[in-house]
């Protein structure tokens, strides 16, 4: 079965299916997440490493998700590791961060082997000796007009026509690790960097601190949903 069909079909059985299974004399329960079944994958099941980092779903249907033991891919039924020694061009067994491109191409943020493009079939590695900043990739972002974004902790880096451009407290960043990166309807990019939440706009960076009303301190993670709204993880 290929993968495509398979795993929204596997997502609507886990998420849906369950609810009609619950006996209509049981009482209603308080607790929200109940009526759900939940599957675990771990070593055992063909994973590399328990330690799950980041998932991403491909175009072709496939689950991708990294591990501190490599990068695997689920088909709804069985695990396809890739790590170094075995992929050639992967640097590092340590992901951290997944994301696929507008061109279907996968790319993969190390914890010391930089920066890795997977694109029909082939491993690409950019390092520090390509211009990357960092070895350490902790998040990547590809924004609407298709440039990728880098938050490593080195600072945010731009990543155009085969150059990276990386901003820094020099420029107005907050701080040099960035842990988190997303685009609102206007266009504007709001960064996680040095635990507190800023906005890039026109080449200039705004902070928000409780000044603003916001908690400040601690944001680590950014998302931009449909609707407009703006939502951060903190501590």
């Amino acid at each position: 079965m290929k993968a495509r069909k398979f795993i929204p079909a596997l997502m609507a059985l886990m998420w849906l299916t369950p609810a009609f299974a619950m006996p209509i004399s049981d009482p209603p329960s308080h607790n929200p997440t109940s009526a759900y079944i939940y599957n675990g994958w771990t070593t055992s099941d063909g994973l590399p490493q328990n330690s799950v980092t980041s998932i991403v779903q491909t175009q072709d249907g496939y689950l991708w998700l990294g591990t501190f033991g490599g990068l695997a891919r689920f088909d709804g039924i069985k695990f396809t590791v890739y790590e170094t020694g075995k992929a050639e061009g992967l640097k590092s067994n340590r992901i951290r961060a997944l994301c696929e491109d507008r061109r279907g191409a996968l790319w993969i943020g190390t914890e010391v082997g930089g920066l890795t493009r997977l694109l029909n079939g082939e491993f690409t590695t950019y390092t520090r000796e390509n211009g990357l900043p960092s070895d350490n990739v902790a998040t990547i972002f590809e924004d609407r007009s298709g440039t990728l974004w880098l938050g490593s902790s080195e600072g945010l880096t731009r990543f155009e026509d085969g150059r990276f451009t990386t901003y820094t407290t020099k420029d107005g960043l907050f701080g040099n690790i960035v842990t988190a990166i997303t685009q609102d309807r206007e266009g504007r990019l709001w960064v996680c960097a040095g635990g507190r939440l800023t906005r890039f706009d026109a080449g200039v960076f705004t902070t928000y601190s409780s000044r603003e009303g916001f908690p400040g301190k601690g944001s680590l993670s950014v998302y931009a949903a449909r609707d407009g709204s703006l939502w951060v993880g903190t501590h």
